[in-house]
């Protein structure tokens, strides 16, 4: 719905518009890597992908690879309430744990965006 309005920022931002192309480039594996990751909010990233132009198929693939890592963080979620309502004691390492991964994942989609970008940027 906002794609007309997002286009005309981007004509007026090429940074901006380096980073939709990066994560064009990268298509599903972008949404894969920005859906695991248990810092970003799922909605959120909805929205921001929406405003991207990273195709509906590969929206799509993105978000179905990522369901068993999804059920993953539910089930490990559900199962932290459980501890933490019976003993607190456990469920320290485990979230330390989960936020570290999150934040490896964070910094890979980052990686791979920032290498796409400086690939965009030599062959312009």
């Amino acid at each position: 719905m906002l794609r007309h309005w997002i286009s005309r920022y981007l004509q007026r931002h090429p940074a901006i518009t380096r980073i939709d192309e990066a994560m064009t480039s990268d298509g599903w594996r972008t949404v894969v890597l920005l859906r695991v990751s248990p810092v970003m909010p799922f909605a959120l990233t909805s929205y921001g992908l929406g405003l991207t132009r990273i195709s509906q198929r590969d929206f799509l693939l993105g978000s179905l690879a990522s369901l068993p890592a999804l059920i993953g963080y539910v089930a490990i979620g559900a199962l932290g309430e459980q501890e933490l309502l019976t003993a607190t004691s456990g469920a320290g390492g485990w979230r330390l744990l989960l936020a570290a991964g999150g934040i490896v994942v964070v910094l890979y989609a980052m990686l791979r965006i920032k290498q796409a970008l400086e690939c965009s940027v030599a062959t312009n």
